[in-house]
């Protein structure tokens, strides 16, 4: 119900190492759409896959309070970030890929921790987040561990950083490539 329901106090909530999946990913961002104290949210380890991402974007487009999201070891793919990446970038291409893309779009603008370690989203995934990368003003922690990245995608997170670096958004304090496929040529293209 209103502001949050039952949780409409609560600033963090972790929920990880459950088997909530998509429907439960689904019910928490009907809360996540109105609640307006909760600012850090673990979904670690819980089956989600596209259409929870799907669901909880939409939530965090209007939430305002929102500033680490934990989504590491789902069951994510590359393209499976396209609606999570659309509200957090001001890129408008990637804003069309919303559902109801010709309804006004909000854009969040604090999120500042994004965990998403343990998916397989590789270099198509990375692509996603170099656009939020490349625009969210408050974005400042990254973990892409275990994420199956190449120099492909270490390329486009390296441009992301110098547009970010260009666009006089703050620099990003935390980007963890840990365990991951990015060989010297790519860790060159990253560094710039």
């Amino acid at each position: 119900s209103g502001q949050g329901g039952m949780l409409r106090e609560v600033r963090r909530l972790d929920v990880s190492c459950n088997v909530i999946g998509n429907a439960g990913a689904t019910a928490l961002s009907d809360m996540l759409a109105v609640n307006r104290t909760l600012s850090e949210l673990s979904l670690s380890d819980n089956q989600i896959a596209g259409a929870g991402v799907e669901a909880l974007s939409g939530a965090i487009a209007s939430n305002t309070h929102l500033q680490t999201l934990d989504l590491s070891n789902n069951l994510l793919q590359g393209d499976n970030l396209g609606s999570l990446a659309a509200v957090l970038s001001w890129n408008s291409v990637l804003l069309q890929q919303l559902p109801d893309a010709g309804a006004h779009v909000a854009v969040n603008q604090t999120l500042r921790c994004l965990l998403l370690r343990g998916n397989v989203l590789g270099d198509v995934g990375a692509r996603f987040i170099a656009a939020a990368l490349a625009s969210h003003p408050t974005l400042e922690h990254v973990g892409l561990e275990d994420y199956e990245v190449g120099d492909v995608g270490a390329d486009v997170l390296g441009h992301a950083l110098r547009l970010r670096q260009s666009g006089g958004l703050a620099p990003l304090k935390f980007l963890s490539l840990a365990n991951n496929a990015v060989t010297a040529h790519g860790l060159d293209r990253l560094l710039g």
